[in-house]
């Protein structure tokens, strides 16, 4: 039986706030870094395409094009951002979100999740991972308030579920 992996790329164009252009870059430079680790791993140790030291260069390397951009962050964002690059220094196990905040374009940012995602089926194979996108805060009232009335909406499916459904004739 092969085993098959597949890549799914998506790019989906959108308006970055003006102030968060170098990040932007630099975002996308890790994204591509991340695809170079995770196609050194698709050809396996085996294969000699990745060992341990080229995979820590490579991570670190990815540190390195982020740190780039940190001075160029409102403020705001910066403390948070060079302490989450701190914990990204020691290596990662798992998927790591970096936010930054607009500071002249309202409520808006961009986002960065990359990491390593591992399988289900355990063993701890994992594979890199990553996206990178704005975020986008405009149904956020809408949604709290379904989450505000949900006590109501369980109630009455409860109410629902305890009653006869009678077919149309």
């Amino acid at each position: 039986m092969t085993e098959s992996k597949n890549t799914v790329t998506v790019i989906v164009e959108v308006l970055v706030p003006r102030d968060l252009n170098g990040a932007a870059k630099a975002y996308h430079r890790a994204l591509q870094q991340i695809g170079r680790l995770y196609n050194m791993q698709l050809g396996g140790r085996a294969a000699r395409a990745i060992t341990r030291a080229r995979e820590n260069r490579a991570w670190n390397e990815i540190v390195r094009i982020l740190a780039g951009c940190a001075d160029t962050l409102p403020e705001q964002s910066k403390a948070a951002f060079k302490e989450s690059l701190q914990v990204l220094k020691g290596g990662i196990y798992d998927l790591y979100p970096l936010s930054i905040a607009s500071a002249d374009e309202g409520p808006g940012g961009i986002e960065l999740i990359l990491g390593k995602v591992f399988l289900s089926s355990g063993g701890g194979e994992g594979y890199y991972s990553g996206v990178a996108g704005i975020c986008n805060r405009e149904y956020e009232q809408l949604v709290r308030g379904y989450d505000d009335h949900m006590p109501l909406f369980s109630g009455h499916l409860s109410w629902l579920e305890t009653q006869e459904i009678k077919a149309p004739e």
